[in-house]
This record gives structure tokens, C-alpha cells and sequence, in this order.
């Protein structure tokens, strides 16, 4: 990359998917990653991985956040233009001034890899917006989904499916909150996503009867039994319709504090259990822990993303860029006919490390420019 060229998320990527182990991510999954990440500007992603398959099977997820709106409405999605279609309008509204979609703080874009086509253009991806969660509990749900897929689905919203909606997010208890909404673009139907935090986990199955999911309890209990110790609160993933459907996903996320020193320590009980439990290929649990981590711009500077670089050089130095690997969480899937799946979102991000000559001691930081973000 020259110092002239317009920086690319794809920049980032060359530093962070070769420390990801081919058992999670495969050569063919990493390259065409690398095609499709270079028509998007730096931003947070994460890489979803299959943890108990045998072979190496993964997504990939791209953030925007509101200020990022025009990169998200300039995507160009050749592959699957009715799809891209619905994307750039949501995302020219999102951007408008008073926008009835100002309850959504960021956007995801989630992508399956590789595609049969395996080329350069962009296929259909699944989309979630995440509520701001200073709006998560003023805001109409109803109003608020249906703003949303009414340009989602590009025309009307059936009353019921909303319904359903309000009533996934009405239900939850006070210190519960609604997480994010999502369209399953490319899957029969084009399902819609209710994402909530919060939850419980004691409340998880009365919640679920409240709201009329018709899952399997018995399947539900016995992953519970084994893997609620790990954490107090849920955050569940439902499918609705015109009713909650059978198929729901819960995310773990042991991860309390930003520090990575002990993350490894923290996630290896749970991934143990996972191993027992049949959940993860005992083979993915130790490249997976040694995915956490950070890289940062002394280790090699010449191929630390120019961009980066040059921003550095700004900030002066005592500030380092550093790319972080997270484990973010673990996603628990429960479908009819099929069985349990477990799944693990590493989480790459840019962040700036500050250091305090006088106190000697370095903490993450952001800078008004964006550069921190």
C-alpha cells in the first residue's frame, strides 16, 4: 500500500487473520475475505467460527457505526443487487437528520465464507442494527422494527410479525434491555432477528415461555445445566415471524473487563466444558485461546497498515497502534431436527495505547480525529 492509497479494512486484515489458525479459518475462507474487506474503510469486525465441526468452517462480521453511514450507502453489491438495494437505502435514511432509525446506534454486516462464486463482488449479507442503549427502553419497538424493515423489506410490514416483536422486547424484565434487530438476508423466508441483553440467566425459561417460544425445554435445560455457571446474564437470539420460532441462539460472554492478560485463563473452563459437553472439536479449543492477543506497529513496521503509521507519527511517541484480537462471545444455537452448535466471535479491532512517562503505566485511549475508534 502507498502513502497516497485510500486505507481499507483489508489493510488491517493482513496483519490480524494470519495470527487466526487455518483449524478455524481456511486459506480459501482468509482469501476471500481479503478480496471482499478491501471495498469497506477500516472498521471493528469479528470472525465467526463453527466450533464442533472437524474442518474449519467460518462468517465474518463488519461494524458501522452511525458517522459511518456513506461507506455502508457507496457499498457496491453486484452479487446480489436487490439486497444491496434495501442496505444503501437504510443506510441513506439512517444518515439523514431526525431519521425514524435513530434508535439504532451501529449496524453489522455478516457475511458466510467463501461463497461458491468466490469472486471479487459482494454477495447478500445477513444485517442486524444494534439499539443505542440510551434508547433501548424509550423506544417503540414496533415503530421503531418497522421504520426498519419497512426499507429492509422494501414495502409493507406485516402487523403481526411486529406484534411478535413488541412483545419479545415488552416481556423482558427491567434490567433486561433490546439488543439489536436483524434481517437473514439469503435464507429461506429472510427470517427476522431479536437480539436482548441482560437477561437473567435463573429468568431465561420463564422469559421464553412468556413470549411463547415453542423450542425444545428439555434440550434447552440440559445446556443450561451445563454451562449457566459461567455467567449471570444472557443474551438470547431469537427468530420471529408472525410467532417466536423454535430456533434460538444464547451468547456467553465472560468477558468483564477490556484487559486481554488473563482472557485465555478466563475462557478455558468454559471451552473445556465445551470439549466435554461434545460442543467443540477438542482440536479448535487451544488455536481458538491462542487467537486473543494484540499486535502492534514495532513489532514489524513494514507491514503495519500506512495509514496507522502515519496517524502515529500525529500522536507522537508515547502512543503505540495496536490490533487487538478478542474472544467476544460464545453462541450457544438450538434449531429443531439438528443438533446443538456452538460458535466463537473473535473480535479485531484498532485501538491507540497511551504511555504515561511520569506514572509509567499505559492505558487504551481514542483521539477526536476517529483515530481511536
Amino acid at each position: 500500500m502507498t502513502a497516497t492509497a485510500v486505507p481499507s479494512l483489508r489493510d488491517h486484515l493482513r496483519v490480524a487473520l494470519p495470527r487466526i489458525a487455518p483449524v478455524l479459518l481456511s486459506p480459501t475462507a482468509a482469501e476471500c475475505l481479503g478480496r471482499w474487506s478491501g471495498a469497506f474503510p477500516p472498521a471493528a469486525c469479528m470472525v465467526e467460527c463453527h466450533l464442533g465441526l472437524e474442518e474449519p468452517r467460518a462468517d465474518f462480521l463488519i461494524r458501522f457505526l452511525r458517522s459511518e453511514a456513506g461507506a455502508l450507502a457507496n457499498a457496491d453489491g453486484a452479487a446480489a443487487p436487490a439486497t444491496w438495494t434495501r442496505l444503501r437505502a437504510f443506510a441513506r435514511l439512517w444518515a439523514a437528520p431526525d431519521s425514524p432509525l435513530a434508535a439504532f446506534a451501529q449496524t453489522w454486516l455478516e457475511f458466510d465464507l467463501p461463497r461458491p462464486h468466490a469472486g471479487a463482488a459482494l454477495p447478500a449479507p445477513s444485517f442486524f442494527a444494534d439499539v443505542d442503549p440510551a434508547a433501548a427502553r424509550s423506544a417503540d419497538p414496533a415503530a421503531t422494527a418497522g421504520a426498519a424493515l419497512a426499507v429492509l423489506g422494501a414495502g409493507d410490514v406485516d402487523p403481526a410479525v411486529l406484534a411478535t416483536i413488541a412483545t419479545c422486547v415488552t416481556e423482558l424484565p427491567p434490567e433486561a434491555r433490546w439488543l439489536s434487530l436483524g434481517v437473514m438476508f439469503g435464507r429461506p423466508a429472510d427470517p427476522v432477528r431479536v437480539c436482548v441483553a441482560g437477561l437473567p440467566a435463573s429468568g431465561v425459561p420463564a422469559y421464553l415461555e412468556r413470549i411463547g417460544w415453542t423450542g425444545s425445554a428439555a434440550q434447552l435445560h440440559a445446556v443450561r445445566e451445563s454451562l449457566d455457571g459461567f455467567t449471570t446474564l444472557s443474551t438470547l437470539a431469537l427468530d420471529v415471524g408472525t410467532s417466536v420460532r423454535p430456533r434460538l441462539g444464547i451468547e456467553y460472554n465472560l468477558e468483564a473487563r477490556r484487559s486481554l492478560h488473563d482472557s485465555a485463563a478466563r475462557w478455558r473452563p468454559f471451552l473445556d466444558r465445551l470439549v466435554e459437553d461434545g460442543l467443540c472439536a477438542r482440536h479448535k479449543r487451544d488455536p481458538l485461546l491462542a487467537c486473543i492477543g494484540f499486535d502492534h506497529e514495532r513489532i514489524d513496521q513494514e507491514s503495519w497498515p500506512a495509514g496507522l503509521r502515519a496517524a502515529s507519527d500525529r500522536h507522537g511517541p508515547n502512543v503505540l497502534s495496536v490490533l487487538l484480537r478478542k474472544l467476544a462471545h460464545v453462541k450457544v444455537v438450538f434449531e429443531p431436527d439438528r443438533p446443538v452448535v456452538a460458535k466463537a466471535y473473535l473480535e479485531l479491532t484498532h485501538d491507540w495505547l497511551a504511555f504515561d512517562p511520569v506514572t509509567r503505566q499505559a492505558r487504551f485511549t481514542a483521539f477526536p480525529d476517529g483515530t481511536g475508534a
